[in-house]
């Protein structure tokens, strides 16, 4: 199995690399037009070494003036449908989580009035049209009256959830299976995925 490192962007690349940093290194270009640049790995990195490694490079690439990317690592991480999919909850534990679902059930349920007063549908992502991320959902996040709006998700990044591999990376790259604040942007970047 090939290990590697991809820098997933948009764009020409303006910079010259490093060839003493990057040995071997290929430009490429992704069927949706993006620019890749994959980068041969020796070895698998595990788990921290591919969290320091992301971080070294994406400071690299912020310093060669690169600014929206995405960098992709290789795992050996195997995907598991019913580890992905299938989540079990105790009593009403699964409606906090994502609310009231059956659709005999009245809107007030799933709709509330965010900070501006206006009237909002929870726990449903919606794709910004001028917002500074690609999506955001309104929740009900503790005891106030209004539903908060939560941004997330790279606005210059394709979801690429059809790819198992890709899928995998992201979710060990985030650390998916601890994100359970539905009050949060990593908890829906990860639900998206």
């Amino acid at each position: 199995m090939e290990h590697y490192a991809r820098v997933i962007f948009d764009g020409p690349l303006k910079m010259k690399l490093d060839e003493s940093v990057f040995t071997n290194l290929e430009l490429l270009e992704s069927a949706q037009g993006q620019n890749v640049i994959h980068i041969p790995l020796p070895r698998l990195l595990l788990g921290t070494e591919a969290d320091t490694y992301a971080e070294k490079l994406a400071n690299y690439m912020w310093e060669c003036g690169l600014e929206n990317f995405d960098i992709d690592i290789s795992t050996d991480i195997q995907y598991n449908s019913n580890d992905m999919l299938e989540e079990t909850y105790d009593g009403d534990m699964f409606f906090e989580t994502y609310g009231w679902l059956h659709q005999d059930c009245p809107h007030d349920i799933n709709e509330a009035k965010d900070c501006d007063g206006k009237t909002v549908t929870l726990n449903k992502p919606i794709r910004s049209s001028n917002g500074p991320k690609k999506f955001h959902v309104y929740v009900k996040c503790g005891s106030g009256d209004c539903a908060k709006k939560i941004n997330f998700g790279d606005p210059n990044m394709e979801i690429r959830r059809d790819n198992p591999e890709a899928k995998s990376n992201f979710r060990a790259r985030h650390n998916c299976k601890a994100k359970k604040d539905k009050c949060t942007a990593g908890y829906w970047s990860c639900k998206n995925w």
